[in-house]
């Protein structure tokens, strides 16, 4: 009996502990995309006010004629998306960038762009 109320007493002190550990902070957090398509991305997220704020960088790390893209994503929990998108051409090349929304979630896609189509990595959500 008494290890049953023990135990009791530490999920009931642990829970509110997790829950405060996954409310979303103030505080900017650091992001990065995979690089992996010929653009890389990286920057802060922060969530502020019942708002999301990104800013970064877009970079095209490869020498292929191509131009780089960043596709951002805001999504509510039910709701339609609203898209975002940043380009740069040129191998080297970069772009600063900054959205705001009051979307609940954000996601981020690079993509290379040759003129006709676009090759895009998986949607990484920040």
């Amino acid at each position: 009996m008494i290890r049953r109320l023990a135990a009791a007493g530490v999920v009931s002190l642990a829970l509110p502990l997790a829950i405060l550990a996954a409310a979303p902070a103030n505080a900017a957090s650091n992001w990065s995309s995979d690089g992996k398509a010929g653009a890389q991305a990286w920057g802060t997220v922060s969530y502020k006010g019942g708002r999301i704020y990104i800013k970064g960088t877009l970079k095209d790390v490869k020498a292929d004629k191509h131009s780089a893209r960043l596709r951002i994503r805001f999504q509510d929990s039910p709701g339609i998306p609203r898209y975002e998108q940043v380009s740069v051409g040129g191998y080297g090349k970069s772009r600063s960038f900054a959205y705001n929304s009051g979307k609940d979630y954000v996601a981020v896609q690079e993509c290379v762009y040759n003129g006709w189509g676009e090759t895009c990595g998986r949607w990484k959500w920040l």
